[in-house]
This record gives C-alpha cells, sequence and structure tokens, in this order.
C-alpha cells in the first residue's frame, strides 16, 4: 500500500468541500502509481470512482495521458490511419471502415483491442481482430503487449462495471505512429476536448459523431 498515494485520494475523494482537481503533474505521478501497481487495487477503484465523480479535467486527462504514453511500446506503421473506436462493446454500429479496407488501397489502418469491459453484443475490435479475416492493411495491436499496464487493469473496470475516465482517453494511443487519426464522439463537449488531448499527436484528426462515440 502506498501511503503517498493518500494525497491523491484526498483530492478525489474528500467530498465537495474538500476535493481539487489536480494538475497535469500531479495526474501524471497518480497515474502512473496505478499503472505500475505502487498503488494497491483497492487504492485504484477508490480514486477511479472518486475522480469519476468529480469530473475530470482536461489537465488531468493531458497528465494520464502523458503517463500512459511514458509506458506505451510503439511500432511505426508508415503512412497510416488510426482509427479510434471504443472498446467496451456497447455499439451495435457496423465498423466500416475495417470490413472495406480492401476497397482503401495501399492505405495502413491501425486499430487495438483489449476486453475493457465485457462486450455487450456490440462491436469490440478484438473480437473483430480473432474472429475476422483481417485485410492485409489492417494492422491489429493487442494492448495486453504494447501497454500491459493499462491492460492488467481490465479485471478491476470489469468488476467496477462503470464507466472510468479511462473510457475516454483509451480509444487512440498512437502506437503506430500513425500520421492521421479519426475518432468518434457521442457528445459535443468531447469535439473541444479530443482537439484538445490529440491535437500534437497526429499531422491530421478527423473528429466525427456517431452512435455511442463510434467513428
Amino acid at each position: 500500500m502506498s501511503s503517498k498515494f493518500h494525497k491523491y485520494l484526498q483530492a478525489v475523494g474528500t467530498g465537495p468541500k474538500g476535493n481539487r482537481h489536480l494538475s497535469q503533474e500531479e495526474m501524471c505521478e497518480a497515474m502512473g502509481m496505478i499503472l505500475d501497481e505502487t498503488a494497491i487495487s483497492e487504492q485504484t477503484s477508490a480514486f477511479l470512482l472518486g475522480w469519476r465523480v468529480a469530473g475530470e479535467s482536461k489537465d488531468e486527462l493531458l497528465g494520464a495521458l502523458k503517463a500512459i504514453k511514458e509506458r506505451t511500446r510503439y511500432t511505426p506503421v508508415k503512412d497510416s490511419l488510426e482509427i479510434g473506436y471504443p472498446l467496451d462493446g456497447k455499439t451495435k454500429a457496423v465498423p466500416i471502415m475495417l470490413l472495406s479496407a480492401k476497397m482503401l488501397g495501399k492505405l495502413p489502418l491501425v486499430i487495438h483491442g483489449d476486453r475493457a469491459q465485457a462486450s455487450k453484443l456490440g462491436f469490440n475490435p478484438k473480437d473483430f481482430a480473432e474472429n475476422m479475416k483481417l485485410s492485409s492493411n489492417i494492422h491489429y495491436f493487442e494492448r495486453s503487449i504494447f501497454l500491459p499496464e493499462l491492460a492488467k487493469l481490465t479485471d478491476l473496470r470489469r468488476a467496477l462495471g462503470l464507466r472510468t475516465a479511462f473510457n475516454s482517453i483509451e480509444k487512440l494511443h498512437n502506437v503506430g505512429k500513425s500520421p492521421y487519426a479519426l475518432i468518434g464522439m457521442f457528445h459535443m463537449p468531447y469535439f473541444d476536448l479530443y482537439q484538445e488531448l490529440y491535437k500534437n499527436e497526429y499531422k491530421r484528426l478527423v473528429i466525427v459523431r456517431g452512435n455511442e462515440g463510434s467513428p
């Protein structure tokens, strides 16, 4: 158990009068402790729930992303387009971009997958990769390989059964060092959020409004 993590728990779990938003640097450290398992699972669960209830600030999400990027194993795919699909399996939308990949010529498409939550009869990139014959221009990356620190939290997140901040920042990881990216959003405020989070990660970022955040 990390006593140092207590100050971050207090920031999100003290209550309306005592809660405060963390700085980017504080959140980077807190998320690093979560990913590296310096914080025990009980602390992680309490933090994720408290953070969600308190509401995530842009700086906090940027700090969390920084910690995640520092631990990501990258495999460059030249001139590729990363597609940020939701990983929770909620949406029943057809993954048109992947099913029509052969029609896109030699454009490399990058997707990644993990069972962040049990699939709800909808689309999950991991299920797609395991059960479909992928077109030669689709490059699938498994999160347990390129970001095992986050993949280790899968069981805990499934046990919670609730949305956490990870749902907002896990669709794009730029694991292929792609110059282009496509991501979907459901609520309009996410347009500005995704623009802020990813504007420096890609040469061109396309944000579209889709069913349950699907692109």
